[in-house]
């Protein structure tokens, strides 16, 4: 649904390693890497099409300023 590789370098190997990163913080309303949500299929999907999906290395560099989307 989302690509199933980071949008930014293509990392693909593991599902795993990749996140979604909320393009426009101020729009979050959860976070999708919780365990254990409890919030209805369509509530996940409408929040994670807020996302883009990036590898655990190029989230860590965008939320460190390295990485621009």
């Amino acid at each position: 649904m989302f690509g199933g590789k980071c949008s930014i370098c293509g990392y693909h190997t593991y599902v795993g390693a990749l996140d979604f990163h909320h393009t426009n913080p101020k729009n979050k309303e959860f976070a999708l890497s919780v365990k254990g949500l409890c919030y209805s299929w369509d509530s996940i999907v409408a929040e994670a099409k807020k996302c883009i999906l990036v590898c655990k290395n190029c989230h860590a560099e965008i939320e460190a300023g390295l990485k621009r989307i």
